[in-house]
C-alpha cells in the first residue's frame, strides 16, 4: 500500500512541476509580447514626430510662398 501512495505523490509532483513550467513560460511570453508593443509604441511615437515636423516644414514653406 505504501508503494502506492509513494507513486500517487511522484505523479502529483510531476503534474505540478508540469502545470509551473507552463505558467512560466506564459509569463515568458506575455514578458515578451509586452516588450514588443513598447517598441512598436515607441518607433510609431518617433514616425509621428517625424511626420509632424515635415508637415510644420511643408506648413512654413507655403506661408513663405504666399506671402
Amino acid at each position: 500500500m505504501e508503494e502506492h501512495v509513494a507513486e500517487v505523490v511522484t505523479e502529483e509532483k510531476k503534474q505540478g512541476s508540469i502545470v509551473d513550467a507552463v505558467f512560466d513560460i506564459g509569463l515568458a511570453w506575455a514578458s515578451h509580447g509586452l516588450t514588443l508593443a513598447k517598441n512598436a509604441l515607441e518607433q510609431s511615437g518617433k514616425t509621428l514626430e517625424m511626420t509632424a515636423k515635415t508637415l510644420e516644414r511643408l506648413a512654413d514653406e507655403l506661408g513663405k510662398k504666399s506671402a
